[in-house]
């Protein structure tokens, strides 16, 4: 029955959808691009390695902006929430599309004697900093969920979340795996960064569902104190 008004919300039906493809894209930067750097791009394991974390610690501080940011917003127009965050998501894709297609030389940095360094150039890491906007939509997500959601159903949605991340998280190696036998890595890549576009596509759709959605919760969450 929980499962059922869960499903029944439209800004739960949407935040739901786009968790899949969501943790597709983030199950690929961290399983398949330090690879890739390594492999592909001519990194070594350290350059790797400390691009990737540099891009963890940009998740960080655009998470924290992005919470600040979107409370503000939120408390401005509800509905004006899924803009911010659509287009995070969807700008998220831009720097690593640039990442995954830019040549080795332009990731390495040189060195004063024009020997290539064992660091990521500053091309590289203005990339993994500008890709940490995609952290932007997670702590706003989880404020709407709880704020769509009455109190009665939010352990059952928090556990959807739970249970499509894990899916998303679990499909997207495999997928992309398969992509990689089919079209190369790069391609495969691409792609699969390139789901974030369908995320923002959904959250752009929660535009017309977030206020109605909000006040319907509230009325819910007056009733018994109205019935007192």
């Amino acid at each position: 029955k929980r499962f059922g008004l869960v499903w029944r919300g439209r800004s739960n039906r949407l935040f739901l959808c786009q968790a899949v493809p969501g943790c597709i894209a983030w199950s690929t930067v961290t399983t398949f691009v330090p690879d890739y750097l390594h492999k592909e791009q001519g990194l070594s394991v350290e350059s790797a390695t400390l691009l990737v974390s540099f891009f963890g610690v940009s998740c960080l501080l655009w998470a924290l902006l992005g919470a600040a940011l979107g409370q503000r917003i939120y408390h401005r127009n509800k509905g004006h929430l899924a803009y911010l965050m659509a287009s995070c998501t969807s700008f998220a894709v831009c720097p690593f599309l640039l990442l995954i297609n830019s040549t080795p030389d332009a990731l390495i940095a040189q060195m004063a004697d024009d020997a290539q360094g064992a660091l990521p150039s500053l091309w590289a890491l203005s990339l993994a900093f500008l890709g940490g906007a995609a952290a932007v939509t997670n702590p706003n997500l989880k404020g709407l969920l709880m704020n769509v959601n009455s109190s009665a159903t939010r352990g059952t949605v928090f556990a959807l979340v739970t249970l499509t991340d894990d899916v998303g998280k679990g499909l997207g190696p495999e997928v992309v795996a398969l992509v990689v036998s089919a079209m190369g890595r790069r391609w495969a890549l691409s792609a699969a960064i390139s789901c974030w576009f369908l995320c923002a596509v959904l959250l752009y759709f929660s535009r017309w569902t977030l206020v109605k959605d909000v006040l319907r919760v509230e009325r819910l969450e007056k009733l018994p104190a109205a019935a007192v």
